[in-house]
């Protein structure tokens, strides 16, 4: 029940106008996050199960089993509930990103 109340509010807060700025200003707006031991991958509006792996914009490479490798090729894994952001930070939770968000989205439109 805990984990289908993350993914709820993973969709939640994760829709909207925010993710609909310009994605070279907040690249972060696109992710992956571990919930219930699978990766999802958020990006444009769309969450879907990581079954392939992906390659962020700053070169770290993210697999299905939760593991990312840096482009340094120091390996490491997420934990559950982290989220790991396309520009390659990774946040201890879903809500630490959405305040990263938050903030560069009104940064931009002041």
């Amino acid at each position: 029940m805990k984990n289908i109340f993350l993914l709820f509010m993973l969709i939640l807060f994760t829709t909207g106008s925010l993710f609909s700025q310009d994605k070279k200003e907040i690249v972060d707006a696109n992710f992956c996050v571990s919930v219930n031991g699978k990766v999802f991958k958020h990006e444009n509006g769309e969450i879907v199960l990581l079954e392939k792996i992906i390659k962020l914009n700053n070169g770290t490479m993210v697999y299905p089993n939760g593991g990312y490798r840096l482009k340094n090729e120091d390996k490491f894994y997420l934990k559950e509930g982290e989220c790991i952001g396309f520009s390659g930070k990774v946040y201890e939770n879903q809500e630490k990103l959405n305040v990263v968000l938050y903030k560069k989205f009104h940064r931009r439109n002041q």
